[in-house]
């Protein structure tokens, strides 16, 4: 949800561009660059979050899917450049309506912070449907909210106690063998 907003506000900055009058030249500028500026968040924040959102067993398979998807847009973005050979404010206005579009579906995507992330494609699909509009109001969730996911994470802190204990037991040369 991070990026979202980004998306969004970057999207109305390039529609924004478009409505100026030819011979505002400064104000078309600060607006192309704080559109640059707030769409360079996002694109540095979606793999990490992508990778939160699929399960262990298809990360790697979904990560290379969103990497694919995102080629086809790179493909596409000369095709729409061109477009501005006839009239120059169209790609403002395609990438603008596609970005704000993007950061509003993208609103709908699970908090992924202080959340079991998914471990199994069954808790890959019920991760996120709880869901609710409320959360939109959330930068940050409140508190630690608990996961429907059952326990599907070790809890490493016990497992750094079980091997201190078991430290414990061996005789002191063993521990110094062990450890080397």
């Amino acid at each position: 949800m991070h990026n979202c907003p980004g998306m969004i506000v970057s999207g109305i900055s390039c529609i924004v561009t478009v409505t100026l009058p030819p011979d505002a030249v400064v104000a078309t500028l600060v607006l192309f660059l704080f559109s640059k500026f707030a769409i360079s968040a996002p694109f540095l924040v979606i793999y990490p979050f992508a990778g939160e959102l699929y399960p262990t067993s298809l990360r790697g398979v979904g990560i290379g899917t969103s990497a694919y998807i995102g080629g086809l847009g790179l493909i596409i973005i000369p095709f729409i450049t061109y477009l501005g050979r006839d009239n120059l404010r169209m790609p403002l206005v395609i990438m603008g309506v596609i970005s704000v579009l993007g950061g509003i579906i993208g609103l709908r995507l699970p908090e992924t912070l202080h959340q079991k992330l998914p471990q199994t494609v069954e808790e890959g699909e019920e991760f996120g449907k709880d869901w609710s509009i409320k959360e939109l109001l959330h930068c940050i969730p409140p508190g630690r909210p608990s996961s429907s996911l059952g326990d599907s994470y070790e809890d490493l802190s016990q497992k750094d106690e079980e091997e201190n204990e078991v430290i414990d037991t061996l005789p002191s040369n063993e521990v110094k063998k062990s450890h080397l």
